[in-house]
């Protein structure tokens, strides 16, 4: 009798956590949904005048051409000019460095590759490879002598 108890006292107590943990998610969630409804209702400022709106537009003329299926515009009364300020400086162009790299699949490349992966094999075979990287006073002293 007091074993059945026991198990029902248990199981009251996990239902009122798990209870209180959806309660606590529900409260959190109803204040989110408050909060993106107070954001909307609030009013927004209107400009005046946007001096970009009332500019006049510009005459375009729309030429197709029907052999190449291409389209010339003109623009007797304004130049378009697309700058949105967003290009890619010089030092940052990926493209630009792979175009100024020389090609790496000429004869000299791979001849030089070769070489490099012999120098490898070779220090690998003598245990150049293997030594510790040096700390401390020998790190500095290996630096003074260049090695």
């Amino acid at each position: 009798m007091v074993e059945k108890r026991q198990v029902q006292l248990a199981k009251c107590n996990e239902d009122e956590e798990r209870l209180l943990r959806r309660l606590f998610r529900t409260t959190h969630a109803l204040e989110t949904v408050r909060a993106r409804k107070k954001r909307l209702l609030k009013p927004r400022p209107v400009p005046t005048e946007a001096p970009e709106l009332n500019d006049p537009v510009p005459e375009f003329r729309v030429k197709h051409h029907p052999d190449t299926h291409s389209i010339a515009i003109d623009t007797p009364t304004a130049t378009i000019t697309i700058d949105d300020g967003l290009d890619i400086p010089k030092e940052l162009d990926r493209n630009r460095k792979l175009q100024a790299m020389a090609d790496p699949r000429t004869k000299e490349k791979k001849a030089e590759r070769k070489a490099v992966a012999k120098e490898k094999l070779q220090a690998d075979l003598t245990g150049k490879r293997r030594a510790m990287p040096l700390q401390g006073k020998a790190a500095l002293e290996a630096i003074r002598k260049g090695a």
